[in-house]
Parts: structure tokens; C-alpha cells; sequence
């Protein structure tokens, strides 16, 4: 025979069916986020990782002069070096509907695929042409059996057809790097201009093998062979970009993720207080024929067990799908290998878990007013809350708008969860705004510390003063500087760990480069460089303006004094120092980048500098390897902010659906507690358009005051994040941007929500019969 509390739980849920469904929806919505999130989290380690071991990614990385030599045999017999090969690659530009790209070139194996860092393809044997990189392939909008032109530094361009497409997943997708990747075959590379020679050599080390150690060996036995090493690059340092984006966006998620489980657990507590609040009689009888505290805490324990039961079958495969399909969605759109999606059990335990935890807490608090109230208070049948103040005063007028507002205030606590919902939602959606809105002003504040609008990267090394001559001779050109930017290995005090960095040489009186200090100044006195902040954090957060390092670059190294220290610019770690002192250091007086500002900035003032400046260095035989635009410039973060931004949006939204349907909840229960308020008005005269008016005129009122409460609340919240995330990205804050246009157009929205949530009740309201709003209550 089945026990009385556990008929009087179900029959409970079945009277309450919106509020039961509101319960489970509510909490459903927490954990849906929650197993989300930790198992995308999951997948996206899992899936870096299956990445790593299907192409066997390498450990580390050497880029060298160009060389013939047979070294990798060599290379295999050190200690703990599992694996090693040679390979090569080069700067190149390839055409796309008349306009020159940026892509790096990879030279194909002879045979098969490489050892190392392996790419997929669907080709059996590779053919004469250019085979695209899926990434690029999508972002040129490139399919196999088009022709384009492709030009290696100092060739003449060649027409090739586009032979297929390889997915390489040790690249950063186009849309993140701004470049392209294709791969040629040999033949095809010598159809090019290119020599049978190899650059680059990679590694992959014993597990057990120190990397340190490693590379001071292998760096050793290359320099024996006269291969000179310009730069080592070790895995950690490969995936930056990818790390970078995943938690930038679980950042934000498990910050608003974890509002949303607060607010759930407030709302489902309110929820279960009402509910136990209209039982409150019918329980009070049960205390009166002798029920003990037991009793209730089994039926109250009964509704927490079917609820966990609805909330754990509803979030479980809810969770599953959506951590499926953002998980895959994350992997293709990083360019990680497919791995297959399986729901963590570890997850589906936490959420199982939390689906009758979440209840039960919620619960207790109820549960103890219940026990606490005694058995006479009980059986009034009267609302505890109303009872507990007495009326003061008595008004003269009535008017519908002071009904609205009482009934409002009656409801505190309700009223103050919706308000809660609502405002966060829209707070969310206001800071995602705003925060959009520092974004594009932070990198826009970046990109304005160079102040040029075309830069050439040159091939070789090109006498300074010979170079400005050129760059006078440039039609359009106003102003021009000359550059040296390449890769150094920077050290501090007797720490040997290899920390590479971007070292840029510029003329100590630039005009084109302003950067935004943090430390120190501007300076490049006697041995003197300036550092980024991604620099600072690299080396560490004790690191401050006085202190020296060490750079090694083209096999020389020197101490220097760090002046001042400069924002990041989304570009890694960088050293800056004078022209100058570079040149006496590396005793030389070339450079390999040209700056220059166009006479009309204009898009096509400056496609005009492009062109010229095109022609003059063929003239000259000065073979370019790449050429960027300022929009080119500008446009590489976009695709970041926007999964960013993606993101917070749809959080955002999460927060305005569960307080819409809260508010739609909390309006149908108003409809069943004031039916005799609706009696009576209607006895009276009133209209429909009156029911209409004072539930509608309800869900303005919370809309209203819940859209000002999110202005107020959305302004700490893009606080926090632009702090967050711009430590994320920057390593120092986001710029401060709030427009109001974000509180405008949440106002128009939470207008609606009011409005929409209120009328179906308001319509079933003012379709009941006055004879039965009357008998029913």
C-alpha cells in the first residue's frame, strides 16, 4: 500500500503543475549550463590532446638557415630524442581574386606524409599545384580546381591549380592568424624558384628527457654542422591562441554560470514557499490528527525526490546535447582533430547530484516555517505574510494603479526574484554590449600605437638608408621608417629557460610606433630596451622597470636594462630597443620591414602605396614576403571578440528566458490567489480592459524597474569583466567604453517580456465568469 505522504507529494506536484515545471525548468536551466561547461571544458583537453598524438606533434621546434646536410640521423642517436625531421617552410603570397594574401608555404614530403606534426588528406599521391589548408580554404573561399597565382620572396608569381585540401591541426586557423598555409609538392617548389634545402627541424623528446636539456643539445650538434638555430618554439607555446579563446569564453560562462545556479536556487526557494504556503492549512490539519515532524520531512523529502528525478531525466540529455554540440562547434572552429563526444560520467554524477541537492536546499527553509508555525495560525487559512502587518491608514481615492502597486508590494519576495531575474539577464545582455564595446575601443587604442598604414616584410637584409631612399621614390608615400623585427631568446639572471619574443628595432625618434606605457618611460639610453606586459608576465610579476635581462639573437647575446614597460597588442611577448644599438650590436646597418603612412589613409590611398610600392621593390630585385594593411591590421581580432562575444550573448539570453517564464509563472499564480479581487471588480463594472490593465500594468511595472535595475547592475558587471577578460587577452584591463545605446535597446526588450508574460494570464483572467472568480474564492 503506497503511504500517505508520498500520494500527498504527487497529488501536490499534479495541482501545481506550472509551479512543478517552473521548479524543474528553473534548475534545469543551472545544471544545463553547469554540464556544459565542464564537459566542454573536458573535450577540448581531450581533444588537444588526441590532436597531439594523431599528428604526433612536435616537442620542439628549430628554425635555422637554410642547409643540405643529412643531420637527422645524427639527431636520432642523442639522448632521449625519440624522433627527428627536417623540413621546410617560407613566407609566400598567394592571389586571390586580385588581391595578395599572406600564407605560409610548406614544402610536402617526396613520399607519403611527414613523421612528425602529420597532416590528414584524402589524396593518395600528391600532384603538380597548390593544396590549400581547410582553414584557409574556408577563409579565401578557395575550392579544389581554381587557379591562383602563388610567389615565393624574390620569385616571379606562378599560376597553379588548386589540387585539394589538407588539414594541417598543428596551424591556428586563418581566421585567428590572419595568414593562410598551402602546401606544394617538390617539384611544384622548384617550379617556383625554391632549392632543395631545409630550414626548419622538429623534435619530439623522450617523456622522461628534460626539454631544457634537450634543446641545449640539439641546438649544440646544429651549430657543429654550421646550421645556425634563429629561434626554438616548444608545444606549450603553439597552443597559446587556442587556450587563449577556450578559457576566455569558460571564464566568462562560469562567472555568469554561477549567478544563474544562485539565482535558481532563490527562485526555486521562493517557488516552494508558496507552494507549501497555500498547503498550509491542509497541513495544519495533519499536525492536528497527530502527523510529527517526520511525516512532513518525508513528503516534503518525496517532492524533492520526484523533482530531482524530472530535473536529473530533463538535464542530463539536455546537457549532452548542447556540451555536444558547442564542443564540436569549438573543436572545428580551433582546428582540432575530431574526436568522438561521450557524456563524462564524472559530470553526469555532479549533475545527477546536484539535481536533488539544489531542491532540498531550496527546501529547507520552507520546511522549517512549516514546523515552526503553530497548528491555530495554521488553520486561519490566512497568509502568513499578510498577517504579520496591520493596515495604516485608509485611502480616500482608488485608482487601478494603486491596486497594481499593492498587489506588487504584498508579493515582496516574489516580486524581488523576478526583479532579480530579469535585471541579471538584462545586465548581462547591457554588459555584453559594453563590453563588445571596450573590446573594439581597446584594440582599436592598441593598433593606433603604430601610426602607419602599410608595412612590408622584406626578404633578407636590406641597408637602411638604401631602403628610405626607395621609400621616398613610392607614389602616395608620405613618411617611411625602416625596421628590423625577428625572434629572440630572452633569459634573466641564471635562469637558462629559453623564452621566446618577438625583438623589434626601431629608430629611437619614432613617430609611427606610441605605445601606452605602464612602467617607466619611453626610453633608449645607453644599453636600454622597453618590454610589453606579456614580456613582464613571461619572465614574472617581480620584474620591474631597473631590472636587466639577457637577449640572444643570431647567435650573439648581451645584457640590457629594462626602461619601461608597454600594454600588449594580441601579439605575444615583445622587446623593443634602439636601431641603432641594434645595429652596433649585430654589427650591421640592414633592415627587413618597412613602415610606411600613405598621403591620403584612405582604403584606397593606401591600396595606391601598395601597388607603387609593389613595382618599386621589383625594380629593385627586393623580394617582399608579406605586405599588411592597417584594415588587415585592425580586422585580425575580430573573430576572437566574436566568439567572445558569442558566448556572453547567449548566457545573456538564458537569463532573460528564465525570468520570463518566472514572470509568466508568478502572473498565472496571481490569476488563482486574487480571484477575489477579480470578483469584486468585476461585480462592480469593471471590464476586461481593467483585468488587462491591472496585470499587464503589473508586468510593466516589474519590466520597468527590473530594466533600471540592470543599468545599475549591468555597470560593476562590465567592471569585472573587462578586468577579467582583458587580463585574459591583455594582461591588463579592457578600456572602460559603457554606451548607452545597450540600456536603450534592454529597455525596449524588457518592455516586451512585461507585456508578453502578463497577457495570457490576463486574457484567462478576464475570461473567467464573475460567478465563479466569486464562488471560488
Amino acid at each position: 500500500m503506497t503511504p500517505i505522504y508520498m500520494k500527498n507529494a504527487w497529488r501536490n506536484l499534479k495541482g501545481y503543475k506550472a509551479r512543478t515545471w517552473m521548479i524543474v525548468f528553473s534548475i534545469s536551466i543551472c545544471l544545463i549550463l553547469i554540464g556544459t561547461l565542464l564537459n566542454t571544458n573536458l573535450h577540448f583537453q581531450k581533444a588537444l590532446l588526441h590532436t597531439n598524438e594523431e599528428t604526433n606533434k612536435a616537442d620542439i621546434t628549430f628554425y635555422t638557415n637554410s642547409f643540405t646536410k643529412e643531420v637527422v640521423s645524427e639527431l636520432q642517436e642523442l639522448k632521449g630524442i625519440q624522433e627527428a625531421e627536417a623540413k621546410f617552410e617560407s613566407r609566400a603570397r598567394l592571389e586571390v581574386d586580385g588581391q595578395l594574401r599572406n600564407v605560409e608555404l610548406t614544402r610536402l614530403p617526396a613520399e607519403g606524409n611527414y613523421r612528425i606534426q602529420k597532416f590528414e588528406t584524402k589524396e593518395d599521391t600528391f600532384q603538380k599545384g597548390v593544396y590549400i589548408e581547410k582553414s584557409s580554404a574556408e577563409y579565401y573561399n578557395l575550392t579544389a580546381g581554381e587557379k591562383v597565382n602563388l610567389q615565393l620572396p624574390g620569385r616571379k608569381s606562378t599560376e597553379l591549380v588548386v589540387k585539394g585540401v589538407i588539414s594541417d591541426y598543428d596551424q591556428i586557423p586563418s581566421e585567428f592568424s590572419g595568414q593562410g598555409y598551402v602546401y606544394v609538392t617538390p617539384e611544384t617548389f622548384e617550379s617556383l624558384g625554391g632549392q632543395n634545402a631545409n630550414n626548419i627541424v622538429q623534435v619530439t623528446v623522450d617523456g622522461a628527457r628534460q626539454i631544457d636539456q634537450a634543446t641545449s643539445d640539439i641546438t649544440q650538434k646544429l651549430e657543429n654542422e654550421e646550421i645556425n638555430v634563429s629561434r626554438t618554439v616548444l608545444t606549450s607555446e603553439t597552443e597559446n591562441i587556442r587556450e587563449l579563446i577556450v578559457h576566455s569564453v569558460l571564464l566568462l560562462l562560469v562567472i555568469l554560470g554561477s549567478l544563474a545556479c544562485l539565482l535558481g536556487i532563490i527562485l526555486v526557494g521562493h517557488l516552494f514557499y508558496r507552494m507549501i504556503l497555500e498547503k498550509m492549512s491542509e497541513m495544519s490539519v495533519f499536525k492536528s490528527l497527530g502527523a510529527t515532524s517526520i511525516y512532513f520531512i518525508k513528503q516534503l523529502g518525496m517532492t524533492v525526490f520526484m523533482i530531482g528525478t524530472f530535473t536529473a531525466l530533463i538535464s542530463i540529455p539536455v546537457s549532452y546535447s548542447a556540451a555536444h554540440l558547442f564542443s564540436t562547434s569549438l573543436t572545428n572552429r580551433l582546428h582540432l582533430v575530431n574526436v568522438p563526444f561521450y557524456f563524462q560520467m564524472e559530470v553526469g554524477a555532479i549533475i545527477l547530484g546536484a539535481a536533488y541537492v539544489v531542491p532540498a536546499l531550496a527546501m529547507i527553509f520552507p520546511l522549517i516555517r512549516v514546523l515552526m508555525l503553530p497548528v491555530a495560525r495554521g488553520l486561519q487559512r490566512i497568509p502568513v505574510a499578510s498577517t504579520l502587518k496591520k493596515k495604516q491608514g485608509k485611502s480616500h481615492f482608488f485608482h487601478y494603479e494603486t491596486l497594481i502597486f499593492r498587489q506588487a508590494m504584498t508579493k515582496k519576495v516574489q516580486w524581488v526574484t523576478n526583479l532579480l531575474m530579469l535585471s541579471f539577464g538584462g545586465a548581462v545582455i547591457i554588459a555584453c554590449t559594453a563590453l563588445y564595446s571596450s573590446l573594439v575601443a581597446t584594440v582599436d587604442h592598441i593598433q593606433k600605437f603604430s601610426n602607419y598604414d602599410v608595412e612590408w616584410t622584406l626578404s633578407g637584409q636590406i641597408p637602411n638608408d638604401h631602403l628610405l631612399t626607395l621609400a621616398k621614390k613610392i607614389e602616395g608615400s608620405k613618411d617611411a621608417e625602416g625596421w628590423t623585427v625577428r625572434n629572440t631568446e630572452v633569459y634573466q639572471g641564471n635562469d637558462r629557460t629559453t623564452r621566446n619574443s618577438q625583438l623589434v628595432a626601431l629608430p629611437k625618434e619614432t613617430t609611427f610606433f606610441q605605445p601606452n606605457m605602464l612602467q617607466g618611460i619611453w626610453s633608449f639610453q645607453k644599453d636600454e630596451v622597453v618590454i610589453n606586459q606579456d614580456m613582464k608576465d613571461l619572465l614574472g610579476e617581480n620584474l620591474n622597470k631597473g631590472d636587466k635581462i639577457r637577449l640572444k639573437t643570431g647567435g650573439k647575446e648581451k645584457e640590457w636594462k629594462i626602461s619601461g614597460v608597454i600594454s600588449g597588442q594580441l601579439e605575444g611577448p615583445a622587446v623593443y630597443l634602439d636601431l641603432d644599438a641594434y645595429h652596433k650590436w649585430m654589427e650591421t646597418n640592414t633592415v627587413n620591414r618597412l613602415a610606411v603612412q600613405a598621403e591620403n589613409p584612405n582604403k584606397q590611398g593606401i591600396q595606391k602605396v601598395i601597388d607603387a610600392g609593389e613595382k618599386r621593390f621589383e625594380a629593385n630585385n627586393i623580394a617582399v614576403q608579406s605586405v599588411e594593411s592597417e584594415e588587415e591590421r585592425q580586422n585580425r581580432p575580430e573573430a576572437i571578440i566574436q566568439t567572445i562575444i558569442f558566448a556572453l550573448v547567449v548566457v545573456g539570453f538564458l537569463f532573460i528566458i528564465v525570468g520570463a517564464v518566472n514572470l509568466m509563472t508568478a502572473m498565472s499564480a496571481n490569476v488563482f490567489e486574487r480571484r477575489n479581487d477579480l470578483g469584486i471588480i468585476r461585480s462592480m463594472g469593471g471590464s476586461k480592459l481593467r483585468v488587462y490593465q491591472l496585470f499587464i500594468g503589473e508586468g510593466l511595472l516589474v519590466a520597468v524597474l527590473s530594466s533600471a535595475c540592470s543599468i545599475l547592475l549591468s555597470y560593476p558587471l562590465h567592471l569585472y569583466l573587462a578586468r577579467q577578460l582583458g587580463q585574459t587577452l591583455l594582461n591588463s584591463s579592457l578600456i572602460h567604453v559603457y554606451p548607452l545605446s545597450g540600456a536603450g535597446f534592454w529597455l525596449i526588450i524588457s518592455v516586451f517580456i512585461g507585456i508578453a508574460a502578463s497577457y495570457l494570464p490576463a486574457r484567462k483572467a478576464a475570461n473567467q465568469p464573475v460567478r465563479e472568480l466569486i464562488e471560488r474564492s
